[in-house]
């Protein structure tokens, strides 16, 4: 689907999702929408199902530890990528601060630390990137990319009797 009006016109929703997601979030949060509007909200907010359904990819490098990150903690300033298990015994050494794990998460955060609609903008595509990162998309992500990170499957877990008929 792409933008057929405005600032992103002919470009891929799922493009501005990654590189505007301000955008994406101010059009979802109008009132009196177009149709076109309403079908890039609900086009929107199924990608981000399926953005936060994306496991993490990225390890957790607090104090050698290897585990599958979890979450970004967030500091004023700095960010640390971590496993659940590191976040538990950090708590206290952090002192206040906030954790991202979801796409509307990180644009949340962002809308709440800066006044700026331009600030908003710049900090939540990168915060919103850098998690997309942590989940396995490339640096330098071209459509094609993010159109294949955006049809992520979940595994199938396999059915309980399954097990059964497998010694067979």
């Amino acid at each position: 689907m792409d933008f057929s009006v405005g600032k992103h016109e002919n470009k891929a929703v799922i493009e501005v999702m990654i590189k505007d997601p301000s955008y994406i979030v101010w059009i979802m949060n109008q009132s009196n929408k177009s149709k076109f509007h309403e079908k890039v909200t609900l086009f929107a907010a199924h990608r981000i199902e399926v953005f936060n359904k994306i496991p993490f990819q990225r390890k957790c490098n607090f104090g050698g530890c290897e585990n599958t990150i979890d979450c970004c903690v967030l500091l004023k300033t700095e960010s640390h990528w971590l496993c659940d298990t590191c976040l538990q015994s950090m708590r206290d050494e952090f002192g206040r601060y906030s954790v991202v794990n979801t796409y509307m998460g990180a644009v949340n955060y962002i809308t709440c630390l800066f006044d700026s609609p331009k600030a908003r903008g710049e900090n939540s595509m990168l915060l919103v990137r850098e998690l997309a990162r942590a989940k396995g998309l490339p640096k330098r992500a071209t459509l094609f990319d993010i159109s294949k990170f955006f049809s992520y499957v979940e595994p199938v877990k396999p059915k309980l009797y399954e097990k059964f008929f497998a010694d067979e």
